[in-house]
């Protein structure tokens, strides 16, 4: 079979192709200050790790992680991320200022009020981070062009 169809021995800078795609500025701004506000977060979960039960702190690390995961995605600028971390910051906007509690039993008014401002603050930057990337639009059909010439205007 070999000697019917012969292939050439592999060679890395021929055969191999690095992904590289053009980073986006906002959008590693954007993911750097949610990344310091994670590591806070992370922070308050490990002293609190002992002092509240097993399924919250289960909770915690999920949120936690879950958050990693989506500012992963972000830094690659994959819309489904974006619209994932979206998602993320505008059900944590709601959920702490629905319910008016933090992780850990935080009721203090004052840093609810600041954790869902930073998630609805957050869920601004993304969009404004996301409208900067490659010519993202939300319209339908935006960034086709007619071709010119070919049709009567």
């Amino acid at each position: 079979m070999a000697a019917r169809f012969p292939k050439a021995p592999y060679h890395p800078s021929r055969d191999f192709s690095r992904y590289d795609p053009p980073r986006n500025l906002a959008l590693s701004v954007y993911v750097s200050a949610r990344f310091l506000a994670i590591m806070a977060a992370n922070s308050h979960f490990l002293a609190l790790l002992a002092k509240q039960g097993n399924w919250w702190n289960a909770a915690y690390f999920a949120f936690t992680l879950s958050s990693l995961f989506c500012l992963g995605g972000v830094l690659e600028s994959r819309r489904e991320f974006l619209l994932l971390e979206a998602e993320r910051m505008a059900g944590v906007a709601a959920a702490v200022g629905g319910a008016g509690v933090w992780f850990g039993g935080v009721r203090d008014a004052s840093a609810i009020r600041a954790i869902a401002a930073f998630a609805l603050g957050s869920l601004a930057a993304l969009w404004v981070a996301a409208r900067a990337r490659m010519g993202f639009s939300l319209r339908r059909g935006a960034g086709k062009e007619r071709p010119r010439g070919l049709l009567i205007d």
